[in-house]
């Protein structure tokens, strides 16, 4: 798996969405709305994980249905790297891939 200390979600998908941060299992942060075509990126640093947490998304389009990533990463306070994840399709039909 990937070691990251960021993470950047990309809205492609047909509607506006709302991103949670999941690290074993827990919801860490939740993003505000925002629609296609902009993205967010969350410093983990900032949330004070635990080193070598195992950390996902879930992509919520507001209207519609709720997805997670089946592409999880590993948080590393020291990395430098981003985990970018790519949201497309409709509000029936999300789809969430790790793109890096």
């Amino acid at each position: 798996m990937k070691h990251v200390s960021r993470i950047n979600c990309l809205n492609n998908g047909g509607f506006i969405q709302e991103v949670k941060i999941i690290c074993n299992g827990d919801i860490v942060y939740k993003t505000d709305k925002y629609p296609n075509p902009q993205s967010r990126i969350v410093n983990l640093n900032d949330l004070h994980l635990p080193e070598g947490a195992e950390i996902w998304v879930e992509v919520h389009a507001i209207l519609g249905k709720t997805k997670a990533s089946w592409e999880h990463v590993i948080y590393s306070r020291t990395s430098e790297d981003t985990a970018n994840y790519r949201v497309t399709g409709t509000i029936w039909s999300v789809s969430v891939r790790l793109e890096n």
